[in-house]
């Protein structure tokens, strides 16, 4: 599907793709949810595309059985990011666990307080035990945050963003509420001020499957992220590679060694598939 799709776009910037694998979640499932956000630019070329290809336009069933499109996830939306109408779906409605996307929200709220300039990217945090990385659930994916380490705001956002690490999430919660709850509750406000009725969290790494959403509202929250936070694309989601922990990031007797490891972003879909850009 994902060459299949994307293969007929002209070279005009995709403003996001994101696909949800529940193999995160060890289950036997190809995918869960697939959607596609583009720019009001490319819109037309999808309609042109139904219009080549009337299976595509077709009811996701149909299309599922057609031979031409066929979807493995249980869920897909792909959406015009300018305007928020669905140009295809299949079961948009399906409740799912949004898994690692989760971080989007928290992102949002990171965002949100930058802007509100109670924050900012350039300040240094000092990762609280409960986010150290050794603290965290088995098999969570990590930046490998550590007793001692001092980093920027911008490095946990980039920590979140290409490598999806449950640790960094857990640290701007912590750096933005008293508790990794309360920031949950704000997550859960923020969630219902945007309309999201079927969208709840219980934290803000999406580690639980208990985390539930749809992929119409999944879609719906990328596109306002994006709306709200453009420069976040080219600032964080674009990034194709991040080293943790540097020299400054560790206390002077470890700065011989820091034991950097570099890391490449959890999308591979980056620099393979022209207009791919978060």
């Amino acid at each position: 599907m994902e060459q299949m799709f994307t293969k007929n776009l002209p070279r005009t910037s995709l403003t996001a793709y994101l696909r949800y694998d529940t193999n995160s979640y060890h289950t036997s499932c190809r995918c869960s949810c697939w959607f596609v956000l583009v720019s009001g630019k490319i819109l037309r070329a999808l309609f042109l595309l139904f219009l080549a290809f009337p299976a595509f336009a077709q009811s996701p069933q149909s299309a599922g059985n057609s031979g031409f499109l066929e979807l493995y996830s249980q869920s897909a939306v792909v959406m015009d990011a300018s305007t928020g109408t669905i140009v295809f779906y299949k079961n948009p409605d399906d409740e799912i666990p949004p898994a690692s996307l989760t971080k989007l929200m928290t992102m949002h709220l990171v965002l949100k307080e930058i802007a509100s300039g109670r924050a900012s990217l350039d300040e240094l945090i000092t990762p609280t035990r409960e986010s150290w990385a050794v603290n965290q659930l088995p098999g969570s994916s990590l930046m490998y945050l550590a007793q001692g380490q001092t980093l920027s705001l911008r490095e946990l956002m980039l920590g979140m963003a290409v490598v999806s690490g449950n640790d960094a999430a857990t640290a701007a919660a912590l750096r933005f509420a008293p508790t990794v709850d309360d920031f949950i509750r704000m997550m859960n406000m923020e969630a219902a001020a945007m309309g999201l009725s079927k969208t709840r969290f219980v934290d803000a790494s999406g580690y639980s499957e208990e985390n539930m959403t749809t992929a119409r509202e999944l879609a719906e929250l990328c596109r306002i992220y994006l709306l709200e936070h453009p420069e976040s694309l080219g600032d964080f989601h674009s990034v194709r590679e991040f080293s943790y922990p540097r020299a400054e990031n560790v206390p002077p007797e470890r700065r011989g060694n820091p034991g950097t490891r570099l890391r490449r972003n959890n999308n591979n879909l980056l620099g393979k598939v022209v207009g791919v850009d978060g």
